[in-house]
């Protein structure tokens, strides 16, 4: 899925460009299924939802430091700033990158 592509990515800050310039010092041949997607290279909906999972505060157990999740408190405020029509396909992917943000999160901390 190119948004967990993305995501995986952007949490080392590998860019298409950086990954790209890496094939050619390296003399290989790009891979398209590797290469990471820009944030432009989503549909609108998609970035908009991206910016939104951004604004929210990330919550992290007090103890021992895992992350927990995003805190959603701001979530029907953004809708109406986004004009968000479709709220509970939104609520899915945001969700959805939650969890993929989450096992980024959680695994870079058990290394």
């Amino acid at each position: 899925m190119q948004l967990e592509l993305y995501l995986q990515n952007q949490s080392v800050g590998i860019t298409k460009d950086s990954y790209l310039k890496i094939c050619k010092e390296m003399g290989e041949e790009p891979i398209e299924e590797k290469t990471p997607p820009d944030f432009d290279d989503f549909p609108d909906k998609i970035q908009d939802i991206l910016v939104m999972y951004s604004i929210f505060p990330s919550q992290f157990e007090y103890m021992n430091g895992n992350y927990i999740g995003k805190d959603y408190n701001l979530l029907e405020y953004l809708f109406n700033i986004f004009d968000v029509e479709d709220k509970l396909d939104t609520i899915g992917l945001l969700k959805e990158i939650d969890q993929i943000n989450s096992d980024i999160i959680n695994s870079k901390k058990k290394k």
